[in-house]
């Protein structure tokens, strides 16, 4: 996972850099250098934060990818498991999509609130290129859970349809 920051961020964090530097070795801090090094806290806490849930929600989709491209099947009982299993990661894959495009759309108003004067000043082109660039580890999250949650679906009618002609063999 990339561990990059919004140029927002860098720049926020840099200021309260510069802020903490003047003030190494003093011992009596001004309320405006006291309020810079609990933002600056704050702000290590947040990033921190927001890069274990985006390693988190990339784990457990390369967890599920890993089962999707396992394709071994000796019986009915093993496809009929395998259809539970499946049906379950459905439903998962469906959930962190939902909670990715939710991600991504935070991360886009933040960046529309923090760049909003810059934003306003580029061409319409030129803004969407650069809001999607600010979201685009999410975009590319968005895009696999996406394949994901339909490769899920696709493998369940697939089952369905292998065991019903397991069934019909069985039958003959």
């Amino acid at each position: 996972m990339d561990m990059r920051i919004t140029d927002a961020e860098a720049r926020e964090a840099l200021r309260i850099l510069r802020v903490l530097s003047r003030i190494r070795g003093h011992t009596l801090l001004t309320a405006k250098e006291l309020d810079a090094l609990r933002r600056g806290r704050l702000l290590l806490k947040k990033i921190n934060k927001r890069h274990d849930k985006d390693r988190t929600d990339t784990q457990e989709a390369r967890d599920i990818q890993n089962l999707l491209e396992c394709t071994t099947f000796s019986d009915i009982d093993s496809m009929v498991g395998r259809l539970d299993q499946l049906g379950v990661y459905y439903a998962r894959s469906g959930a962190l999509l939902s909670e990715v495009v939710g991600m991504r759309d935070a991360a886009v108003a933040k960046l529309f609130h923090d760049e909003k004067e810059t934003i306003l000043s580029l061409s319409p082109s030129l803004a969407n290129k650069l809001i999607g660039s600010a979201s685009s580890e999410l975009n590319a999250l968005e895009k696999w859970l996406d394949r994901i949650n339909a490769a899920c679906k696709h493998q369940c009618d697939n089952l369905r349809t292998m065991i019903s002609f397991e069934k019909e063999r069985m039958r003959l």
